[in-house]
C-alpha cells in the first residue's frame, strides 16, 4: 500500500511543478519566489552644484502569483548628505549594474521594421513616395535608372497613393 502512495505522489510532483507562475523581466521569465533589483533613482535637493542631500534607492521585487511585487528590501539604499553630485556619480555606475539590458533579437526587430515601413508606405501620399524614390535613387547613385520610375509618377498625376 505505501509503494502505490509513493508512486502517486511522484508522478503529480512534476505537473504541480509546471503550473508554477512565472514573471517576465527585461525579456525574461522569472520563477515565482526570483527576485530582481529595480533601476536605482537619485533623490536630491537643490541641483548638482548646490551640493544639497541626495539619497540612491533601488527596490528588490520579488515574483508571486499576483507578479511583481516589493520584497520589502532594498537593494541599494545610499545616502549622501552634502553632495549629491556624488550621488550621481555612484548612480551612473549603479545603472549600469542593476538596469537590464533588454536582449537583441535581430529577426523580430527587423520584422517589425519591414512591418511598419510597409504599412507606412501603404498610407503614405505620393509626394512622400515620390521623396523617398528620389531619396533611395540618390543614396545609391541609381539617378539615371531611376529616372523612369520618376517620370511615371509624375505622369500619373495624384492616382498613386
Amino acid at each position: 500500500m505505501k509503494l502505490i502512495l509513493a508512486v502517486a505522489f511522484v508522478v503529480t510532483i512534476p505537473t504541480t511543478a509546471l503550473s508554477l507562475p512565472t514573471c517576465d523581466y527585461a525579456g525574461q521569465s522569472y520563477s515565482a519566489g526570483a527576485t530582481v533589483c529595480e533601476c536605482p533613482s537619485l533623490v536630491g535637493e537643490g541641483g548638482l552644484a548646490s551640493g544639497g542631500a541626495a539619497k540612491v534607492t533601488s527596490r528588490r521585487l520579488a515574483c508571486s502569483a499576483e507578479g511583481w511585487k516589493s520584497a520589502d528590501s532594498m537593494c541599494v539604499d545610499l545616502k549622501y548628505a552634502t553632495s549629491s553630485a556624488s550621488g550621481r556619480d555612484d548612480l551612473d555606475k549603479l545603472n549600469q549594474q542593476y538596469c537590464p539590458r533588454l536582449p537583441i533579437n535581430y529577426g523580430e526587430i527587423q520584422k517589425a521594421i519591414s512591418q511598419e515601413t510597409g504599412k507606412f508606405i501603404d498610407a503614405a501620399p505620393k509626394s512622400t513616395i515620390v521623396f523617398m524614390v528620389e531619396g533611395i535613387c540618390k543614396r545609391f547613385r541609381l539617378e539615371a535608372p531611376c529616372k523612369a520610375l520618376l517620370d511615371a509618377l509624375a505622369a500619373q498625376d495624384g492616382q498613386a497613393k
